[in-house]
């Protein structure tokens, strides 16, 4: 943790915390994690526990079960939540927001702590996720952060090396770029190193935190997680390997020539060779890999479906779900909090990129999620017309996100005249007026 005390002070004992958390535990954890997630090469983080002969006979076995987890239980921006603000002009700028939002959800709830900075490029309003970072804090107040620093990246690829870096600090005051000697410089336009917006572009998602700026994610557990029952996958599949018995004899044998494996054969003299087949119970152990897969989901409110459970209604999974959508609203007032954050550096950095004022207040509600239930939907949306809550054209811009209420009304009209075509006109006179009604 740094204090602020003057610039040059927080730059020499950033470059001295940088070089010096790189091996770090905690920033090692986070980046199993990440790469459990995106399932970038995890074998390497097991197959140091297999050695010798067994890697000839099987190959590491590896799953993708940490993105499936992380991908279920962030549910906030599973739906696009509804923006109500006086300003056709704001909308134009946020076309990005919830698609990023969303991924920024998922990578909080993997990692936990995370920095979000909001800028504006050629199409709009961004919201990167900023993973590695050094909060600055005031010396009354360690949980909020008076300034940031971060690392541009790593041009060579290694984490270790800090040669080359660039790192670039943000206040509400000052905003500059200073390299891996401490040399300062500053961007075009800017030669005071003022911060343009009056405000950091940041905001900063945290889980449950009590008196410590860092927290862990749910990732780190489901990662391990991962990791272990890769583990014993492996070993499933080895002792599947060996299920038919292994080549083995007895008598004078040439040390030398002695080769252990399911396809390897001894040299031997006056000795008899033999099959030994090793007493495995493999379904006892398939059943612990699902019992800790269980656990894990349960620690995580979920309930997982082996694929025994019969076609369920909208309701029943609903309840089986009755915790993750409890955790969701916890998590749905964490992310208002946020937006409302967010709200106000978007309206400084639009003020001073193009000189429009935005309203000062923005209200959002976040859409709650509804579970497949055909019937129910029907029954809904037929009361809905009837009462004349609802229109058709509404239910179809329900379904289709980017469809126009004016493209809605033309779908029904169009539907109309296939389904209910005019009669064709008969040229014989005398069908029409047997046709005619009599008066």
């Amino acid at each position: 943790m740094i204090q602020f005390g003057n610039a040059r002070q927080v730059i020499e004992d950033t470059l001295k915390k940088y070089k010096g958390d790189m091996i770090d535990k905690f920033f090692k954890e986070r980046t199993m994690a990440i790469d459990y997630y995106t399932y970038n090469n995890t074998n390497k983080y097991i197959e140091n526990k297999f050695i010798g002969s067994i890697q000839n006979e099987v190959d590491i076995y590896t799953s993708k079960i940490t993105k499936r987890l992380i991908d279920r239980i962030s549910l906030v921006y599973k739906k696009s939540p509804i923006r109500n603000i006086e300003s056709d002009t704001y909308f134009e700028y946020i076309q990005k927001k919830d698609f990023q939002l969303k991924k920024i959800e998922r990578i909080h709830n993997l990692l936990g702590t995370i920095a979000v900075r909001i800028k504006m490029d050629n199409t709009g309003l961004c919201y990167d996720p900023i993973l590695e970072f050094e909060p600055i804090f005031s010396k009354d107040d360690y949980i909020n952060p008076s300034a940031i620093i971060y690392c541009l990246g790593h041009p060579d690829g290694s984490r270790g090396d800090v040669r080359d870096m660039k790192y670039v600090y943000w206040s509400n005051e000052e905003h500059f770029v200073f390299d891996h000697t401490g040399a300062i410089t500053y961007e075009e336009g800017n030669e005071n190193g003022e911060n343009p917006y009056g405000i950091m572009p940041f905001v900063f998602l945290h889980n449950d935190t009590i008196d410590n700026f860092w927290t862990t994610g749910e990732g780190f557990d489901i990662a391990q997680t991962n990791k272990q029952i890769d583990q014993q996958l492996t070993q499933l599949a080895f002792k599947l390997r060996m299920s038919d018995g292994i080549l083995a004899c007895n008598g004078r044998v040439d040390a030398k020539n002695i080769q252990i494996g399911l396809n390897k054969l001894s040299v031997i003299e006056d000795g008899n060779m033999y099959s030994v087949n090793p007493q495995t119970n493999i379904q006892a152990n398939i059943q612990a890999i699902k019992d800790q897969l269980d656990l894990l989901s349960t620690n995580h409110h979920m309930s997982f479906d082996w694929g025994v459970r019969a076609n369920q209604s909208g309701v029943a999974i609903k309840l089986n779900n009755l915790e993750l959508m409890e955790s969701r609203e916890d998590a749905v007032e964490k992310f208002r909090q946020m937006e409302k954050q967010i709200f106000n550096i978007e309206k400084a950095i639009i003020e001073s990129e193009t000189g429009i004022t935005i309203a000062n207040d923005m209200f959002i509600n976040f859409t709650e999620i509804e579970f497949p239930d055909p019937e129910n939907e029907r029954n809904k949306w037929d009361w809905l017309i009837a009462n004349n809550l609802a229109t058709p054209a509404d239910y179809l811009m329900s379904k289709d996100a980017e469809l126009t209420r004016d493209e809605a009304e033309e779908l029904i009209l169009k539907n109309k005249q296939i389904n209910n075509p005019a009669p064709v006109a008969s040229e014989n006179g005398l069908l029409q007026a047997l046709n005619r009604p009599v008066e």
